[in-house]
């Protein structure tokens, strides 16, 4: 036990004596001036490609989605209602049901009510269409 914490010591003291780099970092590596300075806006093209391909940011991504435009949300929710991990689907859902005035997300929702694998996200999308 005392050799892993004399050895947690030395990273920590190599850490402590690294430089700081107080260099900003350009905006298109931080999005998160895009959600904190008007988050009805849609992602920069550069942040989209990388959030379309990460399952955890295209869940949150889809969510707001409905929030921007419906164009936005359809580019979005249209891939990740047909996700293979089921989180990112019912990320589609709540995406979705903010544009379920639409006939086309309405039929899109009642589809994966009817169909999709998982009874928790047909849950869900039941649960949208009854609000509606």
């Amino acid at each position: 036990m005392k050799n892993n914490r004399s050895h947690l010591r030395m990273i920590a003291d190599v850490a402590d004596s690294l430089p700081i780099d107080d260099t900003p970092e350009p905006a298109w590596m931080n999005p998160a001036p895009v959600y904190l300075d008007d988050p009805q806006q849609p992602l920069p093209a550069l942040i989209l490609e990388a959030t379309l391909k990460d399952p955890t940011l295209l869940t949150f991504e889809a969510e707001r989605s409905g929030e921007v435009s419906m164009d936005y949300m359809m580019k979005i929710c249209a891939p990740a209602i047909c996700h293979e991990k089921d989180y990112v689907r019912e990320g589609a859902i709540y995406g979705l049901e903010k544009h379920i005035d639409d006939i086309d997300v309405c039929a899109m929702i009642a589809h994966v009510a009817e169909t999709d694998e998982s009874e928790t996200i047909r849950e869900v999308a039941m649960e949208a269409l009854d609000e509606w």
